[in-house]
């Protein structure tokens, strides 16, 4: 269920595709034979933070996929994103250095003012080079990451303004990866997600925290498997599943590589969770919207400005003057662009040949047909507007020269657009077009069969004129067939057409077109038909082998449709191609086909024209037209099919005899050709003044496109000033985000060391370098003078509450020092205070001052005075004498019992050493050695006899007993307790007596 962690780990993951296609390339997957894991890219700008923040939120630890994060930052600070992710997940998060090879359940950041790539599985580091607003780290990233990791890259859009990550979603999503980008109403900034939307090539279009679930459901899914065969598939499952689709779009893949297709309908599999190939094709066959998308994901559009440099120079260098080597200056070179994608490579193409004219000047003219199966395709191509990502691929002069800026892009200049025509056609369907000097189809032969890939290569050869240009991926080739092609440049795959005999019959052996109307589409199956197909078999058997060539056009004579070879009755006029009958229509044949067309549309029946003569090749042939309506629904308007039938030679012959026998109304078939002759030349004289007219348009067009040249000048200057704040306004917002979220985190941390100190009650003060109070808490003012306006003053110029003047001696000296200072100090209300200044340390290791601590020990202080009190009462109480002995064998107490036996005062005896009591008699070095054991090892002694003879009171005998004590009053240091006992013999011992 969406929103559960995953059970199986990225390591479950099943062995990935290990060919794919990069770019005009087929590359080895660096990870082939292994099990690579997902690799996960997450793409922001401005407002992105927050997006991220909700994506690691939900994503678990342990999802087996590496996750990196591609972010524009400003080049000129270091970066806070690492720590902030940090705090939304518990993956270690790494700011990347150069050479880093990823792993699984690990997050990467890129780091400011780089960009980044990963190659053979390791992330690799450049500086940006680019001024800002044509930094496209994104992008940079996605096309690296397609070539690396293949189908299991994936992308997540996040949001951001501009248009960074467009150009690489194709790149991704071409090598089987997969593609999530966020909701706009959902992002901060939404100029990224809608970007990224508008290329159609988006998997998912979700909430941030939806993706993040919905990612997880397809890791735990194995979303990389597209090596994996479609479960029980062969040939025939794949088989069965483009039939539908031939059904429902019209085209027709079964040609192309099933390896390609195979894994292309698993990735749709995947997307639609779908598990079975049955269930699959029942999907495919109820949800109309499925075709269409299975058709756009098996196109596999992948295209670029200047697609390899490289080959672009050697185009101008090797091709184009070996085909224009005996061409005049005003030649018009004719180039067909099929599989022409979006429009990227025609455009290409043309400002080569703009170049090549430039720097040879010389004068050529030329026109390019570029098609493509895909109508959305060719709808963008048309309107030639392209994002400013495409920065990456054309140079800063190309821009300046073939482009106009506009908001958030580039549109190619209208001249440019102006020599291009776009248009849909099925290359292994339709008719091509003819009289072509250069045809330039590159990847496309990559994806088909070998049967497929030699067909087109003689449709190509067809297509050419003789020394005609064959221009090819650099992994394409032209096969077996050097019949027909030779080489010019074998690296970047440039063929010129030799001469061949029977170019139509060679076009007629590999290809049966059909109808290019997709709305009406049927199933075609080349070669042996099946049975259910035998009926649509015969008759395309039958109109091959008697049908006449024919035509179809609307009713304003424009071309929909050829069927068979119309060479003889139509061809290309000079100038700007056109698809109509005024234009293409041989000598003797145009006025014939205008008048059939209005006699056919105005009394909607069949008209026909017999013995019209045409004049090809030099001579002249005699045919019969003929045109008939095809009625089709209201809204569709009404087609038109012309017939070329030739004139038997017999027939021909016999019109030729009648007509130079009868000569029947000469006078006024002259009279007729007559008026005609004025009419055509009345026509003509019109069509004279026409042209003069639109000369004059033409003039102040010109005039109004210079004026509009100088204020798109402007515009662009203004553009790029506009690019770069933006660039720069994205930095800010970046950084102005990481400064919140950290601001956020210090606040929070500022909160919780108030509320630490507060709760504690720990009297703390804060002192700078300078010594002026820095901050203090609420307890501090139980032993200073401190209001929140003392913060900045000098510790020396605030009123201490304790009986401690030298406070702030002691707190310089522990600054000079690095050292610390503990004491006990008094406040003048009696209140006891354990005083602990330290040096203030910061996080980089530099002092900063001082920190003051004060622990409030008043009843601990009383508590120890109660005690010491008892015990000395205790002592004092004792009848025998006793001493206490401090680790010096200082006297710390004696009681009154010891006083009055040696008849001493207490001054006398407190604060002496043992053996300088008296007349020395307590100087004796066993005592001291016993003494010193006492303390060490805490062992006790009894009954040691010492005899002395005693000032005052003469000889006596005494045994003594020692332990070691530990009295808190003294700081918890060790005392020695020594007792004496009076053991003289009773004659002599003098007895005190206690009168009642």
């Amino acid at each position: 269920m969406p929103g559960k962690p995953p059970k199986k780990k990225g390591a479950d993951l099943k062995k990935q595709r290990q060919v794919h296609a990069k770019g005009d390339t087929l590359v080895q997957n660096p990870h082939a034979g292994q099990q690579p894991f997902p690799v996960v890219a997450l793409g922001a700008s401005a407002g992105g933070l927050e997006a991220l923040e909700g994506f690691f939120k939900i994503v678990p630890p342990t999802t087996g996929a590496a996750f990196a994060v591609v972010s524009h930052l400003d080049p000129k600070h270091p970066s806070m994103m690492s720590e902030l992710i940090g705090r939304f997940t518990t993956m270690q998060v790494h700011e990347v250095t150069d050479g880093t090879a990823p792993e699984p359940n690990h997050v990467y950041m890129i780091p400011p003012n780089r960009y980044l790539s990963i190659i053979q599985g390791k992330f690799q580091l450049k500086e940006q080079e680019k001024p800002p607003g044509v930094r496209m780290p994104i992008d940079t990233f996605l096309r690296s990451l397609a070539e690396d990791r293949g189908s299991s890259a994936v992308v997540v859009i996040l949001s951001g303004t501009g248009t960074d990550g467009t150009l690489g979603l194709r790149a991704l999503q071409a090598s089987g990866g997969m593609v999530f980008v966020q909701d706009p109403d959902d992002a901060k900034y939404d100029g990224m997600p809608r970007s990224a939307i508008q290329t159609g090539l988006a998997d998912y279009v979700l909430p941030v925290e939806d993706i993040a679930r919905q990612l997880m459901v397809l890791l735990e899914r194995h979303i990389a498997r597209e090596e994996e065969p479609l479960d029980e598939t062969t040939p025939d499952v794949i088989q069965k599943i483009l039939t539908v689709l031939r059904s429902k779009t019209g085209h027709d893949f079964s040609l192309y590589k099933k390896s390609t297709v195979g894994r292309r309908i698993r990735r749709r599999m995947n997307i639609r969770n779908i598990k079975d190939s049955a269930g699959y094709i029942r999907y495919l066959r109820e949800q109309p919207d499925e075709a269409e998308l299975l058709f756009k994901e098996l196109l596999i559009n992948v295209t670029s400005f200047f697609r390899d440099p490289e080959a672009f120079d050697a185009l101008k260098k090797t091709a184009l003057p070996e085909l224009l080597r005996d061409k005049p200056d005003d030649y018009t070179i004719r180039v067909w662009v099929p599989g022409c994608a979006t429009g990227e490579e025609a455009y290409s193409i043309a400002m080569a040949i703009l170049e090549f004219t430039e720097e040879t000047d010389r004068e050529y003219r030329f026109q390019i047909f570029a098609t493509d199966m895909d109508e959305v395709s060719i709808s963008k191509a048309r309107i030639a507007f392209f994002p400013s990502n495409i920065a990456l691929d054309v140079s800063d002069g190309r821009l300046a020269k073939f482009f106009v800026m506009e908001e958030n892009g580039y549109r190619v200049r209208k001249d440019i657009r102006e020599r291009i025509v776009f248009a849909l056609q099925d290359l292994a369907g339709d008719p091509p077009f003819t009289k072509i000097d250069l045809v330039s189809c590159r990847n496309v032969l990559i994806y088909m069969e070998p049967d497929l890939q030699k067909k087109v290569v003689s449709l190509f050869h067809y297509s050419l004129n003789p020394g005609g240009i064959l221009f090819l991926g650099s992994s394409e080739s032209i096969g077996a067939r050097t019949d027909l092609f030779g080489a010019v440049d074998s690296k970047w795959k440039f063929f010129q057409a030799k001469p061949a005999k029977g170019k139509e019959a060679l076009l007629r052996e590999g290809f049966t077109f059909w109808p290019t109307d997709r709305t009406q589409a049927k199933d075609h199956v080349s070669g042996p038909a099946k049975d259910n197909d035998l009926e649509a078999f015969v008759h395309s058997a039958l109109l091959s082998a008697f049908a006449p060539p024919a035509i179809i056009v609307d009713v304003k004579g424009d071309i929909l449709y050829i069927y068979g070879d119309t060479t003889k009755y139509l061809t290309p006029s000079p100038g700007l191609p056109a698809l109509n009958i005024e234009q293409m229509a041989r000598e003797g044949l145009r006025f014939s086909m205008r008048s059939a067309l209005m006699a056919a549309a105005s009394h909607q029946r069949k008209a026909v024209y017999r013995n019209v003569r045409v004049k090809v090749n030099g001579g002249s042939e005699m045919i019969d037209l003929t045109v008939v309506p095809l009625p089709r629904a209201e809204d569709e308007g009404i087609l038109f099919l012309f017939t070329f039938q030739g004139v038997p030679k017999a027939r021909a012959a016999t019109t030729g005899d009648q007509s130079e026998g009868k000569k029947i109304d000469e006078d006024r078939v002259l009279e007729l050709e007559n008026e005609l002759i004025y009419t055509r030349e009345s026509l003509q004289a019109l069509a004279e003044k026409a042209q003069a007219a639109n000369e004059e348009l033409k003039s102040a067009n010109e005039e109004l496109q210079s004026s509009n040249e100088e204020l798109h000048s402007t515009n662009e200057e203004l553009e790029t000033s506009r690019e770069e704040l933006q660039s720069l306004n994205e930095e800010l917002v970046t950084v102005n985000a990481e400064l919140r979220s950290k601001m956020e985190q210090l606040s929070q941390s500022e909160s919780d060391i108030k509320n630490l100190l507060d709760t504690t009650e720990i009297a703390t003060i804060f002192l700078g370098r300078d010594f002026h109070v820095k901050r203090f808490n609420a307890s501090a003012t139980r032993v200073v003078s401190l209001i929140p306006t003392d913060v900045g003053r000098p510790i020396d110029d605030v009123t201490l509450k304790i009986d401690y003047p030298p406070l702030s001696e002691h707190a310089r000296d522990v600054m000079d020092r690095l050292s610390r200072f503990e004491t006990e100090v008094k406040t003048k209300d009696d209140a006891w205070f354990s005083m602990r200044i330290v040096p203030y340390q910061s996080l980089d290791k530099v002092i900063d001052g001082v920190v003051m601590t004060f622990v409030d020990i008043t009843e601990s202080k009383c508590a120890a005075g109660e005690r010491e009190m008892f015990f000395e009462n205790v002592v004092q109480t004792v009848r025998e004498p006793l001493l206490v002995l401090d680790e010096s064998f200082k006297v710390v107490m004696a009681n009154n019992a010891f006083l009055e036996l040696f008849q001493v005062r207490r001054e006398d005896t407190q604060g002496l050493m043992i053996r300088n009591l008296g007349g020395h008699e307590w100087n004796i070095p066993i005592l001291t050695k016993l003494l010193s054991d006492v303390l060490e090892t805490g062992q006790v002694f009894e009954d040691f006899k010492v005899e002395a003879d005693f000032p005052s009171i003469g000889l006596r005998t005494l045994l003594l007993n020692a332990r070691k004590i530990v009295a808190i009053s003294t700081g918890g240091r060790p005392l020695i307790l020594l007792a004496m006992e009076n053991v003289t013999d009773p004659p002599s011992q003098e007895i005190n007596e206690i009168s009642a």
